[in-house]
């Protein structure tokens, strides 16, 4: 009679008592492949302590499952996905490396994927883990899995397996802040300083005009003539240069030969600049094309010859440069030239040759002129 009225009393306590919520099972596997050196990957034991933290307010069960030793990682998934319709799992979990994104510094990406073992539906979740073998950063890369893993399953994306989104709670509204008393003016502020008159502008094309001394062909017959060039000028102080020269008229004198030369130089040259706002200083590095003719008067023979060359040359000058309150500078240039033909002109044949001018190799060169803008920068 006891043993019946115990057994009537557990039940009614048992019917009375609320039946506790069904748990849902979620599998887990490790990483699927193999971890290079450089990566720090969390083991399975630390991602399921991880998860079960993270999950611990719902009524998910963390289970882990470790492959049979397949090398295969698709065979493990196989296995994976018939382990869970066998344990009456709601979820398997296992993650896999593949090759990184842009953005990523990690020789490989972490991409978790969650699978339904009933319907097959996966859902897949991509991590970059961080690279080095710390503690530390295995722990922080198992608590970011577990954190994917548990806002997939609040997404609602995997059918068997749905979590609810903890409920929020109400914002309120923040209290109007005071208006802030109003501050008293200094007693004795500055006065502002107005900015100076800016300089004018150079122009980003600027034409130079003046005249030009070349010790060509010889000291004797140095040559003076006029000098044009056009520059641009991308920056105030980097120039590009296109000019012309004219040297004419210069009278050669040697034993039975009179002779007239005259040159044309074409040149083309790049131009830096430095100093202040009015005094520049800079260096000129370039090519320069010559034209030249020599006409020959040959009295005894009662003959004229003329001559027609190209020289070629390259050239350095060293610039000073002041600009006037009236925006156009003064320019002086110095320099020399170095021509790549030594040209020499003779007169007669075998022994009896005599030499009527050789051109100088290297040639001092100098000029004087100004600088006027011609088109204003923006």
């Amino acid at each position: 009679m006891l043993a019946c009225l115990a057994a009537a009393a557990g039940g009614g306590a048992r019917a009375a008592g609320a039946d506790p919520a069904p748990t849902k099972l979620l599998l887990v596997l490790p990483v699927l492949d193999a971890c290079p050196p450089e990566l720090a990957l969390p083991g399975v034991e630390l991602w399921v302590e991880s998860l079960q933290l993270e999950l611990g307010g719902t009524a998910v069960r963390v289970g882990p499952l470790e492959p049979a030793g397949h090398a295969d990682p698709a065979e493990s998934e196989r296995e994976a996905r018939t382990r869970g319709l066998e344990l009456g799992a709601s979820a398997v979990l296992w993650a896999r490396l593949v090759p990184p994104e842009a953005g990523c510094p990690a020789p490989r990406l972490l991409r978790l994927v969650l699978l339904d073992p009933a319907s097959g539906e996966s859902v897949q979740r991509d991590l970059c883990p961080a690279v080095g073998d710390a503690t530390s950063g295995r722990e922080e890369l198992a608590r970011a899995m577990a954190l994917a893993t548990l806002h997939a399953l609040q997404a609602g994306e995997l059918p068997g397996l749905v979590l609810a989104a903890p409920a929020r709670a109400p914002i309120e509204v923040a209290p109007a802040c005071p208006e802030c008393p109003a501050r008293s003016a200094c007693p004795e502020c500055p006065a502002p300083r107005c900015p100076g008159p800016s300089a004018p502008g150079r122009g980003v094309l600027r034409l130079r005009v003046g005249g030009a001394f070349s010790s060509q062909p010889s000291w004797e017959a140095a040559s003076l003539g006029p000098e044009l060039a056009l520059a641009w000028a991308p920056l105030d102080w980097l120039e590009v240069c296109l000019g012309v020269a004219v040297f004419q008229g210069r009278r050669v004198r040697v034993d039975q030969v009179d002779a007239l030369h005259g040159s044309v130089p074409l040149q083309v040259w790049v131009a830096g600049l430095w100093g202040l706002d009015a005094w520049q200083l800079g260096l000129d590095v370039g090519l320069q094309a010559s034209w030249t003719r020599l006409d020959a008067l040959l009295p005894e023979l009662g003959t004229t010859s003329v001559v027609e060359r190209w020289n070629p040359a390259v050239l350095g000058r060293l610039l000073g440069r002041y600009w006037t309150p009236w925006n156009f500078a003064i320019q002086l240039e110095i320099g020399t030239s170095v021509h790549l033909r030594h040209q020499r002109y003779v007169v007669g044949r075998g022994p009896i040759e005599s030499t009527v001018l050789s051109m100088q190799t290297v040639s001092f060169e100098a000029g004087l002129g100004l600088v006027i803008p011609l088109i204003q920068g923006e």
